[in-house]
């Protein structure tokens, strides 16, 4: 019942955040979601992996629905499409062609689990461009994933009459791409992904659109699906088309970007909080890119330097590798903010386009 309250119009009362904190609580936001995808990416316990893939990359769509403008490009398409390829897809290309898939062909593939798999690298590198099997590095699927997305998402709104048919639209989408689930057919470019996620991106983008106030019950009643649904042993993957349940998937996955976006604005007045998680947020994209890099670099340091067992270092210091995870990122970021202005002032914008990463 939540769910659909949530849905009406809700003018009057406090919004989800107030414009003058809207920015630093989405920032929150994304910083809580993207150091959960760094937990979620160690080997912890199966409980709280299982607890926080119920709703940490469908958060990351309802942040970017909540955040998108329709009306912006409704005359200008082709604009939209350019920003859009210029910040998600260049990127995705950059870094897949340039350096991650480099590094998965002389490091990656022959050592831990991808060394069981044994792909075929020709076939690996043709699938960069097919959008498919991001064997070289998973996290990278978000990128072609929500630039799907919003294309869908836009198309529907220029033809929309009304938030009512904008909603059916969207969970229509969301019901097909489920069922080419089932029928185990996977798109190219993620596009059945992108359709399944229409109903968090639909629903963040109600929840600012329609100035939507998430009270203390709503809050309640997200906590209590959540722990719901963590006594029914879900197994949730968006980025492996797990979606188990598609009711309890969207049940989980709206109860904990609820809970999410409640805490970030309450923390949205904690200095400490505001600039910590803030800045996560702020260079969430870098994390995602980055962060598995790190994980790698601790895991070689505990085993070879101090002579940890992996087992252990993974069970007990999860702390350490969320810490070196990000740590490295941001490393990685300031050495490509000095590359960037070094090309700037040489003239190199069009490179600085391609290392947007």
């Amino acid at each position: 019942c939540a769910m659909f309250d949530l849905l009406k119009s809700q003018v009057e009362g406090t919004t989800l955040t107030s414009r003058s904190h809207r920015d630093i609580s989405i920032d929150i936001a994304k910083g809580i979601g993207i150091l959960l995808m760094v937990i979620g990416h160690l080997k912890i316990p199966i409980e709280l992996h299982q607890f926080i893939y119920m709703f940490h990359m469908p958060l990351f769509f309802v942040i970017s629905g909540y955040l998108f403008q329709p009306d912006k490009w409704i005359h200008t398409f082709s604009k939209f499409l350019s920003k859009r390829i210029n910040r998600l897809i260049i990127p995705y290309f950059s870094m897949s062609v340039l350096i991650l898939y480099p590094l998965w062909f002389f490091a990656g593939r022959h050592f831990g689990e991808s060394a069981g798999l044994k792909k075929d690298p020709l076939n690996t590198f043709i699938d960069i461009f097919l959008g498919m099997n991001f064997d070289y590095y998973i996290p990278i699927w978000f990128l072609p994933c929500l630039f799907v997305t919003e294309i869908i998402f836009q198309r529907i709104y220029m033809a929309a009459k009304s938030d009512l048919y904008l909603l059916v639209c969207a969970c229509t989408s969301s019901i097909v791409g489920y069922i080419l689930h089932i029928c185990n057919i996977k798109l190219l470019w993620c596009i059945d992904i992108a359709m399944v996620v229409q109903g968090f991106f639909i629903f963040g983008y109600l929840l600012s659109h329609q100035n939507i106030k998430l009270t203390i019950k709503h809050i309640i009643i997200a906590f209590i699906v959540l722990v719901i649904l963590s006594g029914y042993n879900i197994t949730i993957d968006t980025a492996q088309r797990q979606y188990d349940n598609l009711l309890y998937y969207y049940l989980g996955g709206i109860s904990g970007s609820i809970l999410i976006l409640w805490i970030s604005q309450r923390l949205s007045n904690n200095s400490f909080a505001s600039r910590l998680l803030g800045r996560c947020g702020r260079e969430s994209m870098t994390i995602l890119l980055w962060h598995g890099w790190g994980i790698k670099t601790t895991s070689a340091f505990l085993v070879y330097i101090l002579h940890i067992s992996l087992q252990e270092a993974q069970r007990n210091l999860w702390g350490a590798y969320v810490v070196s995870a990000v740590g490295i990122s941001f490393i990685i970021l300031y050495c490509k903010n000095i590359i960037h202005e070094k090309l700037l002032e040489r003239g190199y914008s069009n490179l600085v386009k391609i290392l947007n990463w």
